[in-house]
């Protein structure tokens, strides 16, 4: 019995990633989620995920935390976790529409598109910079693929664009 304890504890105190306040903070201790928790300085819908893992869930996601909540604390994340479904969590639902994608991203992938009609290239670069820096910020994010589509196409035609122009410069001369 002792043992089952033990390795329960011990799976119990695995690492965790925290993402709060738009940044990802830790790792940190099982029992120190449980008791910010339990003394409400961390919001019961917080997103967590462990470390080595690659899924931030929020707290209610996670058994081995909940298992060590009191009843009163696991009733409000029970109650945060039941939150409206999110759309953008379906990979089906991200193909057929722009949801949980970086808007700047979407704004990348049709400037991409544009850039070869030139004078949209460097906001397709713009455009894909930013957004791949905002999908870094908020692992919820998706678009990374017209982020990059965007950052590529704008690099490569706004190279074309600015040898035209110094093209130009050079015969007018």
């Amino acid at each position: 019995m002792d043992i089952q304890r033990q390795a329960s504890a011990q799976a119990t105190d695995a690492q965790w990633w925290v993402f709060h306040n738009g940044q990802s903070t830790g790792p940190y201790a099982a029992g120190h989620l449980v008791g910010w928790l339990t003394d409400g300085s961390m919001p019961p819908g917080t997103l967590i995920c462990p470390v080595g893992g690659t899924q931030w869930q929020p707290v209610a996601a996670w058994p081995q935390l909940t298992s060590r909540l009191s009843p009163a604390v696991l009733a409000s994340v029970q109650q945060a976790g039941r939150g409206v479904a999110d759309i953008s969590e379906s990979a089906g639902m991200r193909m057929l529409l722009p949801v949980g994608r970086s808007p700047l991203a979407i704004a990348a992938g049709y400037l991409g598109l544009l850039s070869p009609l030139l004078i949209f290239a460097p906001f397709a670069l713009l455009c894909g910079v930013l957004a791949i820096a905002d999908i870094r910020r908020d692992p919820r994010k998706h678009g990374m693929g017209r982020a990059v589509f965007g950052l590529v196409m704008g690099v490569v035609f706004s190279l074309l664009f600015l040898i035209m122009i110094l093209a130009v410069a050079m015969d007018s001369r």
